[in-house]
């Protein structure tokens, strides 16, 4: 998990984010890149401000060949409400990790 650089791209490490980071990145990196690898980031509000296991969103991508390093992104229009959060990472269909991160 990484803070937005302010660019629009991950920039530091953090498994906690302020509510005013209006975007927050998943950065995976692939261990045997191949064109056309299908990913696929889920969002959920675990334990926000009244939101429990609730699905935020789907986001889904194709690589392109060569590329190990993909990163998912999510952002908020305004304040995240405080609370827990996870993103589901699937690679070809399968779920391969699952971060636990907080808003805090």
């Amino acid at each position: 998990m990484a803070k937005d650089n302010g660019r629009g791209a991950p920039g530091e490490e953090t498994d906690s984010f302020a509510a005013g980071d209006r975007t927050v990145h998943c950065v995976v990196t692939l261990k045997e890149p191949k064109a056309d690898t299908q990913m696929m980031f889920t969002w959920w509000a675990v334990d926000a401000e009244g939101r429990k296991n609730e699905k935020i969103k789907d986001i889904s991508y194709s690589t392109k060949p060569r590329e190990n390093i993909i990163h998912g992104h999510l952002s908020y229009p305004q304040d995240w409400p405080i609370g827990k959060y996870k993103v589901q990472v699937f690679v070809n269909g399968d779920l391969d990790k699952t971060v636990h991160y907080n808003i805090d």
